[in-house]
């Protein structure tokens, strides 16, 4: 099974781990706005509509007790291949304490994030 994974030491593009590779995949990003121009004027230099496919206005959900703005678009992450119970305490061995959870970017994607420094 393919986990998206990442290293909280880690900003940018860097490779998180050895057997980490390339893959992309489709994002998801909502946000807390009713609409695209309310957005656009928090952030006048970032259109909403600017970047990204499938735009449009969700109704209120478990994550958002409003209207919400959404978008999704593709990009590339690092992924390890992780089969075996094995091959996750393996994991663990090498590089210590393992966060497994939902990706915040798409949740039917789950996330290993190496929890090597501090991020609260």
């Amino acid at each position: 099974m393919e986990f998206k994974i990442s290293r909280t030491s880690l900003w940018g593009d860097k490779k998180p781990c050895d057997k980490a590779y390339k893959k992309e995949i489709i994002e998801q990003d909502e946000r807390g706005f009713e609409t695209f121009e309310e957005y656009d004027n928090r952030f006048p230099k970032e259109k909403w509509l600017s970047e990204g496919f499938n735009h449009k206005i969700l109704p209120p959900n478990e994550k958002f007790k409003t209207p919400h703005i959404y978008r999704k678009f593709n990009k590339e992450i690092w992924v390890i291949e992780i089969n075996t119970l094995e091959d996750l305490l393996e994991l663990h061995e090498l590089y210590g304490k393992l966060i497994i959870e939902k990706s915040f970017e798409n949740e039917n994607i789950y996330e290993i994030e190496i929890y090597d420094d501090w991020r609260e």
